[in-house]
């Protein structure tokens, strides 16, 4: 356990070791964990990331992979249901007393039984709000729109994560809704660490964004293109406001969304760019950024495009800790097309709206690089936890 000496107070900053259920590869939330958790180090907690398997340098010597490197490039289809339960199993085996288990997409529950049964500090993430607060959502978006439900949130998940919530000692919520939610399925409030995720700031140019006023406005969404994303309600918006612009959507497209809505995707104006590993390219080229989500936790998309200088059309739900309504986004109510058609307009009409809520989301993201929110989460977790 390391002493961390602040004046004349010793604070306590108990070793954490992370169960992590997927690979770390450089992207999705295997990244979130790694961009938060290589910090810890430095400020003086020791940290371990068990994990099935990584593709990336271990520079810090902080990862223990279950998965050999000379077979860390198979398929992770072929190897993941073996390694996964491996490596959660390995962190309850080797955690001690009091210190804390740090929980990452959804592990194994007898292994986190097992850590808890040792006396470990149970440290839940939540990526997304609840699953029994986004079920009810995701079933009156495809209600609403006429078709039956297609989304992966079932009864048993939400038992699932009843159960994980039931042995969490803490969890980290990234916007108000996780934290509402939560408290929504009996969770305590002096139990949820309100925070928020980040993004990269050190590789981005020096940016003094000057919004075109010639030319179609580029609007960009950055996500999988789904009804959980709002992607359906974008394009309706997009296809009623006749802007003379250019819509890109980077990401997989869902396959009700490309059946239901192939002919305004078929419409010229729309680009569908695919999953990109590069994104950095579409929000420098973009005008607006575009993100109606129904449902999430606290979506990188919105920090990241803060960080390029976009202003931004979003959900209360989509825009993170850092959108606010007339600042640096205009906020549009969820699943709400006409509100999106408005802002659509307002955004395509006025390069001085856009100056403005652009500059502002420069000067805001800079309390969301990653550096900062691992600090932030290292300090929750001495004040609020304890630990």
């Amino acid at each position: 356990m390391m002493v961390l000496r602040m004046g004349k107070m010793a604070i306590m900053a108990r070793p954490c070791k992370v169960m992590l259920s997927g690979p770390m590869d450089g992207k999705g939330p295997s990244e979130t964990c790694r961009k938060i958790c290589q910090e810890w180090p430095g400020l003086g907690r020791e940290t371990i990331i068990y994990i099935p398997r990584i593709r990336l340098p271990d520079r810090l010597g902080i990862y223990r992979s279950v998965l050999p490197r000379a077979l860390s490039y198979l398929p992770y289809r072929h190897v993941g249901f073996w390694a996964v339960p491996r490596a959660a199993r390995r962190c309850a085996r080797e955690v001690q007393a009091g210190e804390m288990v740090y929980l990452w997409m959804n592990v194994p529950l007898e292994w986190v039984a097992e850590a808890k049964a040792k006396g470990a500090v149970i440290v839940k993430e939540c990526i997304n709000i609840h699953a029994s607060s986004a079920k009810p959502i995701l079933d009156r978006a495809f209600e609403r729109i006429g078709a039956p439900p297609q989304h992966a949130v079932t009864e048993e998940l939400i038992q699932y994560h009843n159960e994980l919530l039931a042995m969490s000692d803490y969890v980290f919520a990234p916007n108000a809704f996780v934290e509402q939610s939560l408290i929504e399925a009996g969770a305590r409030p002096e139990q949820i660490l309100p925070t928020s995720y980040g993004t990269d700031l050190d590789d981005r140019p020096d940016l003094t964004r000057v919004p075109r006023t010639e030319g179609p406005l580029r609007v960009l969404f950055v996500g999988r293109v789904c009804v959980r994303k709002g992607a359906h309600r974008l394009l309706e918006a997009w296809s009623r406001a006749r802007i003379a612009g250019e819509l890109t959507f980077t990401g997989n497209v869902d396959a009700f969304i490309a059946e239901r809505y192939k002919d305004i995707l078929a419409d010229p104006s729309i680009r569908l760019a695919g999953f990109q590993k590069d994104v950095a390219q579409f929000y420098r080229q973009a005008d607006v950024f575009v993100f109606p989500s129904l449902e999430e936790g606290g979506p990188q998309v919105c920090y990241e495009a803060a960080a390029f200088g976009l202003p931004q059309i979003t959900t209360p739900m989509g825009g993170g800790r850092i959108a606010e309504d007339g600042r640096n986004a205009l906020m549009v109510p969820h699943d709400d097309t006409e509100a999106l058609e408005d802002a659509l307009r307002r955004m395509a009409a006025s390069a001085e709206l856009r100056a403005h809520l652009g500059a502002n989301a420069l000067v805001d993201v800079e309390r969301y690089s990653w550096p900062n929110v691992a600090r932030q989460r290292h300090q929750l977790l001495i004040d609020k936890a304890g630990i």
